[in-house]
């Protein structure tokens, strides 16, 4: 949010996403838009101002197949801007601030439900199967080394895909994974990002098995539009309270 309320929050975003030729307006559409409004976007919704509604429509069928009550990958920032053909893009960021963001999270117990909302929730989990297999398909007529699952890295996994299909809608869109470093109180050492190259490295490790460095910055083409996934790093601000503060307020009764 510091960012985003930042004047720098405009070039350097261009700078991070050079490659890709994408031009952003100060007053272009953003969501979270800084402290003011810090709301993260599904990309659907009768308020989303980023894909029209029949894109929009055409999005949540392909991920889910009973929408009620359901929510879509919400996106830690995503940012509308314009190709140098000037067609609609999208700049996609997912931020981490320290190496236990990129591990995947233990299962916790499962919610008992309805039988009827449990067919719909089984239902569900199965068309997100097939919309990354066949993101994963796609992908891998001109990419091979690509492997993207459901079932493994799930987080990453659905990032790619959700890129792959607004590009192959014909919206050019860069995944930028960001990584915030310099702050020494966000968690324990060695967990949180001192400089680019260990924020470089947690990420390459994190996602070699799926997408090799190799594609990193490089134009992936999926038909009517293309995607980047990018890698860029950010100096916090200002530094977070300590873990041990942090705690104590956890832990404080309201």
């Amino acid at each position: 949010m510091d960012w985003l309320d930042s004047p720098r929050f405009v070039p350097q975003l261009l700078a991070m996403v050079a490659p890709t030729g994408f031009m952003i307006s100060e007053l272009g559409a953003r969501q979270p838009k800084g402290w003011s409004d810090p709301r993260e976007s599904e990309l659907v919704g009768p308020h989303e101002p980023f894909l029209l509604p029949e894109q929009q429509a055409t999005l949540t069928g392909w991920w889910l197949k009973h929408k009620r009550g359901v929510k879509l990958p919400t996106w830690d920032l995503a940012v509308s801007a314009l190709d140098a053909e000037m067609r609609k893009s999208l700049i996609l960021v997912e931020a981490k601030a320290h190496a236990a963001e990129l591990g995947i999270a233990g299962k916790s117990s499962p919610k008992r439900r309805k039988p009827d909302e449990q067919a719909r929730s089984d239902e569900n989990h199965e068309r997100i199967a097939a919309a990354i297999a066949e993101a994963n398909t796609n992908l891998r007529i001109n990419s091979p080394d690509i492997r993207l699952s459901r079932d493994s890295n799930y987080q990453l996994s659905n990032r790619i895909a959700f890129a792959w299909k607004l590009a192959s809608m014909g919206i050019p869109t860069a995944l930028l994974y960001l990584g915030f470093i310099g702050d020494e109180n966000i968690a324990t050492d060695p967990h949180h990002f001192l400089t680019p190259s260990d924020w470089q490295a947690a990420f390459d490790l994190y996602s070699a098995k799926h997408l090799p460095v190799a594609y990193q910055g490089q134009r992936i083409n999926c038909g009517a539009a293309s995607f980047w996934l990018l890698v860029r790093s950010l100096r916090v601000l200002k530094q977070s309270p300590s873990v041990e503060y942090r705690r104590k307020k956890l832990n404080t009764p309201r």
